[in-house]
């Protein structure tokens, strides 16, 4: 049976009736990486003159998350899934830790009430229990009479007899008004990291997960999409400015479904990514710029552009005919293999150890 903390269902429903609807948005990117967090301190909580602080960041824009109160405050925690984002080069420390009634969410946030053409939703989870309905990113609201809430990735609980039980699954209302799911081939065990991917687009959903097990992302099944989007946003797309939520989800529009594990590396893109551009796809070799499987000479020439010289930072001007992308998160260059803000002749020879022609 579901529960919810009343706490959380009181807070919940106070936002709601208070709640004005803005201006629907395009949807923002937002990258919530827990790297800001102090291992083993917990989310803050509001303070005695009722400040509640944006603690979990947003590493890309401002829809950074909070959470209710200290009891419903998650940990910040070290057992990540890898030290290294094999997509972004970026190093992993911290994740988060999440035990029912804990969760964080966005409030009064531009993502909230998006215009949704396409997406692309990733999170790397741990879970340490299942047999039990599990959240794991969530946008609150209840779009038609029927109880499920406008989008959670979750593990499914629906009884022993449940032929979905223990898949990771993905529900949302479409921009039609219409719920579409999709679900994993197979069960998810306990104790093991996975990566999901879901990806919309205006004509259908798909789900994707990495088990780890060397075989990469793989497609789990599709189902088509109506109403010219892939996302529920309002009686006739005016608006649904409802949170985003991390280690939740929602039913008959209550919180409930808490997860019980670690959750990291949570990002919503604004369009459709493919299977290479996921967070943990593996990208192969330092200096594969271009991602063709080799670093050779046309990868040469990206790292030469780029070459500032020691000590002469980047970040203020990039040399004039570089082609590499700063991170968006971290601000670095991918050819700054030691990550010290130039590009010099140390980072050469780590490019040459990765050259292969």
């Amino acid at each position: 049976m579901r529960t919810w903390a009343l706490l959380s269902t009181i807070f919940i429903g106070l936002l709601i009736a208070h709640a004005a609807l803005g201006q629907p948005v395009a949807l923002q990117n937002a990258y919530w990486r827990f790297e800001n967090g102090v291992p083993g301190a917990s989310v803050p909580a509001p303070t005695s003159n009722g400040n509640n602080p944006d603690d979990v960041l947003d590493f890309i824009n401002g829809n950074h998350m909070r959470t209710w109160f200290p009891a419903s405050a998650p940990v910040y925690a070290v057992d990540v899934p890898l030290t290294v984002i094999p997509q972004t080069g970026e190093p992993n420390a911290v994740a988060m830790h999440f035990t029912p009634n804990q969760d964080v969410y966005t409030a009064g946030k531009p993502i909230n009430n998006p215009i949704v053409t396409a997406f692309t939703l990733e999170a790397a989870f741990r879970p340490e229990a299942l047999d039990r309905w599990q959240g794991i990113v969530c946008k609150d609201g209840q779009p038609t009479a029927a109880p499920e809430t406008t989008l959670v990735l979750k593990i499914r609980d629906g009884g022993s007899t449940d032929p979905l039980l223990n898949k990771l699954q993905i529900e949302l209302f479409d921009r039609g008004g219409t719920r579409r799911s999709v679900e994993s081939i197979a069960p998810l065990e306990t104790d093991h990291w996975y990566y999901a991917a879901v990806v919309g687009t205006e004509t259908e959903v798909s789900l994707y997960l990495d088990r780890n097990d060397g075989q990469g992302y793989v497609l789990q099944g599709t189902a088509p999409v109506g109403g010219g989007g892939p996302l529920w946003q309002g009686p006739g797309g005016a608006g649904d400015d409802r949170a985003w939520c991390i280690g939740r989800g929602m039913y008959a529009n209550g919180p409930t479904d808490w997860f019980t594990g670690v959750i990291d590396e949570v990002r919503l893109t604004d369009r459709a990514l493919t299977v290479a551009e996921f967070l943990f796809t593996d990208v192969g070799r330092l200096g594969d710029f271009d991602r063709n499987g080799r670093v050779n000479f046309d990868d040469f020439v990206a790292f030469q552009n780029c070459v500032t010289g020691p000590e002469i930072s980047y970040r203020s001007r990039l040399p004039a005919n570089c082609t590499l992308t700063p991170s968006p998160t971290t601000g670095l260059l991918p050819a700054d293999f030691d990550k010290d803000e130039d590009v010099d002749q140390d980072d050469f020879g780590v490019f040459q150890v990765n050259y292969t022609g």
